[in-house]
């Protein structure tokens, strides 16, 4: 496999990801941004659950720089990979970028005073390591008591697609946090029923 070096490397193109190459890019720092998937966005293009958006004003997440200018306060996931997608070409971020490639580990070599960055595509070496990868990029999945003897189908939002439809069945909604209240009226328009347990009450 191949060895790369520069002089920064990014982990995740997803908003953090753009953000710190624009702001190399602008400096004129060669970087290389390394995205396990196979587009920009992060979580904007993993996420595809039912009724997936920013829960809050999207223009207080866009990038100085180029601030998302609508008269919607609220956008849904499409529109802002689209808007995601629309900065990293502006700004040349996706010659930088090395799609579907996954980070498997990364250490400092107090010798060569560099980051040495393994992945599934060879080895990267950089004076700067930037990690970018976000919380959202694996689910936390909990333990359910007896669930081997449940009957039915147990489904984390992670791993919803939109496209997906629950004709005759009954829907159980576990949470009633931002995600909830954005799946749930779209949860029920395709199943039979749909049940949101909450566990306690907020600004619901």
């Amino acid at each position: 496999m191949q060895s790369t070096d520069t002089t920064a490397i990014i982990i995740g193109a997803g908003i953090t990801g753009i953000g710190a190459a624009y702001y190399l890019r602008d400096s004129s720092i060669p970087y290389v941004v390394l995205e396990a998937n196979s587009d920009v966005g992060g979580v904007w293009h993993t996420q595809r659950w039912h009724g997936a958006r920013c829960d809050s004003d999207f223009i207080k997440y866009s990038f100085s720089f180029r601030p998302y200018l609508s008269p919607h306060c609220l956008q849904d996931r499409a529109e802002i990979q689209r808007y995601l997608r629309s900065v990293a070409e502006e700004f040349t971020i996706l010659d930088h970028v090395r799609f579907n490639t996954l980070v498997k580990a990364a250490s400092f070599n107090s010798r060569t005073q560099r980051w040495v960055v393994e992945t599934n595509h060879g080895t990267f070496t950089a004076q700067f390591l930037i990690n970018g990868n976000g919380y959202f990029s694996r689910p936390h999945v909990p333990t359910f008591t007896d669930r081997d003897k449940f009957g039915g189908e147990v489904i984390h939002t992670f791993d919803l697609d939109a496209q997906r439809t629950f004709e005759g069945k009954d829907v159980v909604l576990v949470g009633s946090g931002s995600t909830a209240v954005c799946a749930g009226p779209q949860l029920a328009k395709v199943s039979k029923s749909m049940t949101m347990l909450q566990r306690s009450p907020s600004y619901i």
